[in-house]
């Protein structure tokens, strides 16, 4: 196996990568380029190779240099960036670059359970993550919320909170100014 590092936002091996396996939104080249644009910060990843050169595993990162100091990101600003592993060979590759940059590393794991056996990492924070499948019938969704989700539902009904799709892009542009 080879290690290489690339630029995820416009990289091929990285697209390549992203699309072949269990990836997310914010291990797009596309949100990386928004990081990247917004905030000025370098984007790179490392990317384990196949010996035909295919990909076979990768890290998305920003290396943050601020006033709580330098350190690496994989990456800022998202909610989760589980490293694209399936292995632990394929993590030690990975894991093992970015260590050699001697700064202090950041994971956001939420789907990839291998860092958590790596004994040089240590577990700071443990988010849940609240998903909803919204295939069953609205009765079977309602019986399988917890009783605080009941009383918030019925609290915003009354208080009159419509929820409806965004008709055109000047509603999506309030939708996304009201978040900034």
């Amino acid at each position: 196996m080879n290690i290489v590092r690339i630029d995820p936002r416009t990289d091929p091996v990285w697209r390549t990568l992203v699309e072949r396996t269990a990836s997310s939104v914010f291990h797009s080249p596309a949100w990386i380029q928004v990081l990247t644009d917004t905030y000025g910060w370098e984007a790179a990843a490392y990317v384990v190779l196949d010996s035909s050169g295919e990909p076979q595993a990768g890290i998305p990162f920003c290396r943050i240099a601020d006033m709580m100091g330098e350190r690496i990101l994989a990456l800022p600003f998202s909610d989760y960036c589980d490293p694209l592993a399936n292995d632990q060979e394929s993590w030690h590759f990975l894991v093992d670059c970015l260590l050699s940059e001697h700064c202090p590393v950041t994971l956001r794991c939420l789907h990839n359970s291998i860092p958590l056996a790596d004994q040089r990492f240590a577990l700071v924070k443990q988010a849940k993550w609240h998903g909803l499948d919204l295939k069953p019938e609205l009765d079977e969704l309602w019986r399988g919320m917890q009783d605080s989700t009941h009383r918030a539902i019925r609290k915003s009904q009354r208080e009159g909170l419509v929820i409806r799709a965004a008709n055109s892009e000047r509603e999506l542009s309030i939708f996304f100014e009201m978040h900034m």
